[in-house]
């Protein structure tokens, strides 16, 4: 069975435990919308996710009876045991997951991001595939004019890209703080130049990012650190009454004028942290 079966088989799921329900969460009219639009996502046949649908009914307490007369194959059984007991919100995150092609179509920007040296190498191959309006990737059969269906698609969106990129960034700086070298994971933070919000195009860029360890993420997102063309700290002014803090002295002070470590590839940006030192205080 490959992933496409697997997929398909989902969706029946999906379709025979929810119902209708499920057709209003999905945005579809009907089931023959549903099985034509999903398909086509995942290069699926449509007969074969109202197969599915069918084989996984008799499992459910809806209108249709499905393959009520033959015993369920050992495969469906196997997802209806794995999957079955999930909440409607719960199979709708994994199956919008699953296909708006979201892992997939990451996995092929990462492949041009461990061959490109510089960001315009990759921006470049990246906008053949459209990576600018990743919209056109997700369901496009599915109505996300009404607000809560925004709101999950930019969750999502949010969650699966962020991700990505905080991976990019631990990479490239060999999974340390560029100002004090800590290498502890869970306290690093791919910490953009110019804010997620704030800057589109840049939002995925490598030379918009640092990594930085949770308190000097912080600083740097309230602009109270920043760094100089030659990659050195710089103190925000506001800062001042704070100097003869010990605590201070040792966790910023002694990294002023320092120059931070440099990732292996996609320097920081000189024009973007040159933005960001324009906000400092």
């Amino acid at each position: 069975m490959n992933d496409i079966n697997i997929k398909e088989m989902f969706a029946g799921l999906f379709l025979a435990k929810f119902d209708r329900d499920g057709l209003v969460k999905l945005g579809f009219r009907s089931f023959n919308q549903a099985f034509k639009e999903l398909a086509l996502l995942i290069g699926g046949k449509p007969n074969s996710i109202k197969n599915y649908r069918d084989e996984f009914d008799p499992a459910f307490p809806n209108e249709r009876r499905g393959w009520c007369n033959r015993q369920m194959h050992k495969t469906r059984a196997k997802m209806l045991d794995q999957y079955g007991a999930l909440s409607l919100d719960e199979m709708y995150d994994m199956l919008l997951e699953m296909f708006v092609g979201v892992e997939a179509y990451l996995n092929s920007i990462n492949d041009l991001f461990k061959k490109g040296r510089t960001w315009n190498d990759v921006s470049k191959a990246i906008k053949l595939v459209d990576f600018y309006n990743l919209e056109s990737t997700m369901l496009a059969g599915l109505d996300y004019t009404s607000v809560v269906g925004k709101e999950r698609l930019a969750t999502i969106k949010a969650r699966v890209t962020q991700a990505q990129y905080r991976k990019w960034i631990l990479n490239i700086y060999e999974g340390k703080c560029c100002i004090t070298g800590l290498n502890i994971p869970a306290v690093l933070r791919a910490s953009h130049i110019i804010g997620w919000k704030e800057d589109f195009e840049n939002r995925m860029n490598p030379e918009n990012g640092l990594c930085l360890s949770a308190t000097y993420d912080a600083a740097f997102d309230r602009h109270l650190i920043s760094f100089d063309d030659d990659y050195r700290m710089i103190l925000a002014p506001s800062l001042r009454d704070y100097y003869q803090n010990n605590a201070f002295q040792e966790q910023f002070k002694h990294f002023e004028g320092k120059r931070i470590a440099l990732p292996v590839r996609f320097l920081p940006s000189k024009d973007l942290l040159a933005k960001h030192r324009e906000a400092m205080r």
